[in-house]
């Protein structure tokens, strides 16, 4: 019994060191590709993009200073509960969870390699910016075909209203 015991202690023992040895191989892993420093950036991206959207929304509007202000005071509280949400000390622990979930030890071996290397780090420090043209890319694409995807729309709507019409109106 004691043998059985001391079997499921050393187990229990391993697997946590095994567990602990995966997560300090994420935690690596992450920090080479600096999800922090990227969040970040997302973070500075998201708000300035917010402040555009709600400033062109405003636009045309005739505001007092009053509403001017109540106006920034709301961005500012809006930023202030989506970006304090957003940091990494608060989400680092769900993405080692989805990394150590994701990829063995043996991949994050070789990711962490290939990453440590001059064209890995190349990698991490060119993806940003390459993500944003290829987001520009898509959304030069995506205003192309804006009159087809309104038209669309308008035909979809035109049938929606004729098929609800009852059968009497159709005659």
């Amino acid at each position: 019994m004691k043998r059985i015991s001391l079997l499921i202690a050393t187990l229990a023992c391993v697997a946590y060191g095994d567990e602990a040895t995966k997560t300090a191989k994420v935690e690596e892993y992450l920090k080479l590709m600096k999800v922090d420093v990227n969040i970040q950036q997302m973070k500075d991206v998201v708000r300035k993009q917010m402040q555009t959207s709600a400033t062109q929304q405003l636009s045309g509007v005739k505001q007092s200073p009053q509403q001017e202000q109540a106006f920034k005071e709301y961005l500012d509280k809006t930023n202030t509960l989506i970006f304090d949400t957003l940091t990494w000390e608060k989400m680092r622990p769900e993405y080692v969870k989805i990394y150590s979930d994701a990829f063995t030890e043996k991949e994050l071996d070789d990711m962490i390699a290939f990453y440590k290397s001059p064209s890995g780090q190349a990698m991490v420090d060119k993806t940003p910016a390459l993500t944003e043209k290829t987001i520009a890319i898509a959304q030069k694409r995506m205003l192309e075909v804006m009159p087809q995807l309104q038209k669309l729309m308008q035909d979809y709507r035109t049938q929606l209203k004729q098929s609800a019409q009852p059968e009497e109106d159709k005659k």
